[in-house]
């Protein structure tokens, strides 16, 4: 009953039976709680499996640590740390000795939620508790420091334990020996291997089969074949992973009349073995015996549509198209129909060779048959039809791209956006833009900016408003080169305000714009009487670095005293005065104008009127003289 009301979520009702079965004392109440919280485990009725072990801990018998292990079991599995972690604290204050299996559990659910500095502590501790380190110990803790790249450390661990002449399972073998291949420590799986045939444990084709792949990709081709002989004279068939990876040994060397004869003694009659031998030939531009090797193929019924794809495409990446197109012919005829990759390396070919136009024609013949073109060959494409001014096809194909998910660089796609925008078509630019986004395509600020200056040309402004808050949500806003088209955009729409904004932004995140953009906006909000809203950060900026000449402290000077801003104006000319420069004829007359207003304290806190007008008005003359 208790069961069936915990499956069904019932907690509640099974706490009023769980309090009962505790007060009649029931006989052999440990079993039941035992069988409880095992099918609760089994069923992963967590939770209810934690309130049978509450009532278990409150009743008279005396639990053992069996069924504590089972749920610490079940809550690693789950990954849940602060459930382990209160069982084990059950077990503690019930004065229940943890096992090996315990504490195993427990160095597990540390090492799974990135506690390794804890698992280790627990490792080394494990004999003050009484329980030795075993093979489940050794693999938990080597595993984990391997998976955090602490490979030495976890060498040395394994090494220990080899020293001490412990006697593992056929499990732990099996689990650490392809982890020793993973991490490049193929020797430690050798000394593993040879301990394992020692022990009486037979090693199976898929530990031999990751000890030769690490072997031949470490260059240690006649070492692989020595395994590959032990397993012949064993009676293990060797699977078919085993050959690739003796094939692909050979290759690198170059060796590939070794790869044939090891194919040949050996009747191998798969396929994929062979399609290696056929890349290796092409990689090293053997061409010949490729062709050879293929129609070997052929007759022998081992070749497959992916063999005809790799002589093609290997044909195509050298340019040589007129073959390339020869061993397609062969290839329909031998009722292979044209996929993806094939119409990949002919796009691919053409783009080589520079003919764009036939490469187009074939990306319209794959889109036809719904075959997608791989990533390069379309980035290939898409580049040298910009190239040719073929704008409309270009976006064709990255509009293709977008549908199938294929990625295309950051660079030619900004390069295609800066096309599109200039043939003046922004609308695609922005709608190519949006859609890329939404499939992952990361925009920068070079990005932004061709469309920025599209809609500048245009007058969008509102558009232009919509795509910066677009930026400042990717975190683009405060790029130097996004500011400075940006102010150069708001400057030619006379959008003063937008631009007060922007460079007030740009001036206290330390971004100050490019000397240019600077003369522009100084024009810009003088024409529009806004010069006094930047002052503050004209003085930010002087301060920082300066004007660089004395044309443009003039025009601030004299816009800031237009706009019926002395005072700042005089904060202007006190920076200006700093450097070593004078107010032109322009400045002066607007400064010396309205001298008797001038507040006391305006330049360099100078106290009364009288002293600032004659100090002021004298280097101004002395500078005109």
């Amino acid at each position: 009953m208790i069961m069936k009301l915990g499956v069904n979520g019932k907690i509640g009702d099974m706490e009023v039976l769980l309090k009962h079965m505790v007060k009649e004392a029931c006989p052999s109440s440990e079993d039941g709680f035992v069988s409880l919280i095992h099918g609760f485990c089994i069923n992963r009725r967590l939770k209810e499996a934690l309130v049978v072990l509450e009532w278990m801990h409150s009743s008279n018998c005396k639990p053992s640590v069996l069924p504590h292990n089972i749920l610490l079991s079940a809550f690693v599995d789950e990954g849940d740390f602060r459930s382990v972690l209160f069982v084990y604290k059950e077990m503690v204050k019930a004065g229940i000795a943890p096992t090996v299996d315990t504490l195993n559990l427990i160095i597990d659910i540390l090492c799974r939620t990135d506690r390794i500095e804890s698992a280790l502590n627990q490792f080394r501790r494990m004999k003050r508790k009484g329980c030795n380190p075993n093979c489940r110990s050794v693999e938990i803790i080597v595993r984990a420091l391997c998976e955090k790249g602490r490979i030495y450390e976890g060498m040395t661990i394994l090494d220990d334990m080899i020293a001490t002449g412990h006697r593992p399972d056929f499990i732990f073998f099996e689990n650490i020996i392809p982890l020793t291949c993973r991490v490049n420590r193929v020797d430690e799986g050798l000394v593993l291997l040879n301990m394992m045939i020692g022990n009486g444990f037979s090693p199976n084709a898929s530990i031999y089969s990751v000890l030769i792949s690490c072997l031949c990709e470490n260059g240690r081709i006649r070492d692989a074949i020595k395994l590959f002989e032990d397993i012949m004279a064993l009676g293990i068939k060797p699977d078919v992973t085993i050959y690739v990876s003796l094939v692909t040994g050979y290759c690198r060397l170059p060796n590939f009349s070794d790869a044939l004869r090891l194919l040949s003694e050996n009747e191998v009659s798969d396929t994929d073995p062979y399609n290696v031998l056929l890349e290796g030939f092409c990689r090293a531009s053997r061409f010949h015996e490729a062709c050879c090797l293929l129609d070997k193929m052929v007759k022998s019924g081992l070749s497959d549509k992916f063999s005809w794809n790799i002589f093609l495409r290997a044909l195509c990446a050298k340019g040589r198209i007129r073959h390339a197109l020869e061993v397609l012919d062969r290839m329909i005829i031998f009722s292979y129909e044209p996929d993806g990759m094939t119409f990949s390396s002919l796009v691919n070919g053409y783009c080589t060779v520079g003919r764009y136009w036939d490469a187009f024609r074939f990306f319209r013949q794959s889109s036809g048959r719904n075959c997608s073109l791989d990533s390069t060959s379309s980035t290939r494409l898409v580049d040298g039809l910009r190239e040719m001014d073929c704008i409309k096809e270009a976006v064709e194909v990255f509009w293709c791209m977008l549908e199938n998910e294929c990625p295309l660089n950051i660079s030619s796609f900004n390069l295609l956006i800066d096309a599109v925008c200039s043939m003046g078509d922004v609308h695609v630019a922005v709608k190519l833009w949006s859609f890329a986004s939404c499939r992952g395509t990361v925009s920068d600020a070079d990005t932004f900016a061709a469309i920025l200056l599209a809609l500048c040309k245009l007058s969008k402004r509102r558009e232009t408003l919509t795509l910066v808050s677009q930026m400042i949500e990717a975190g683009l806003f405060f790029e130097q080169k996004i500011c400075n088209v940006l102010l150069r955009c708001f400057c030619e729409m006379d959008m003063g305000l937008n631009a007060v904004i922007v460079f007030n932004q740009m001036v206290s995140h330390g971004s100050p714009p490019a000397i240019g953009t600077l003369n522009m906006l100084l024009s810009c909000l003088i024409s529009h009487c806004l010069l006094h809203m930047i002052s503050d950060s004209l003085v930010k900026f002087i301060s920082e670095g300066g004007l660089p000449n004395s044309k443009l402290y003039n025009m601030v000077i004299a816009g800031l005293c237009k706009e019926g801003h002395k005072e700042k104006a005089f904060k202007i000319l006190d920076k200006m005065l700093e450097r070593g420069w004078v107010p032109d004829a322009t400045a002066h007359a607007y400064m010396v104008g309205n001298a008797s207003t001038i507040e006391t304290g305006v330049i360099r806190g100078l106290i009364d009127d009288s002293c600032i007008y004659d100090e002021v008005s004298n280097i101004l003359v002395e500078g005109l003289e």
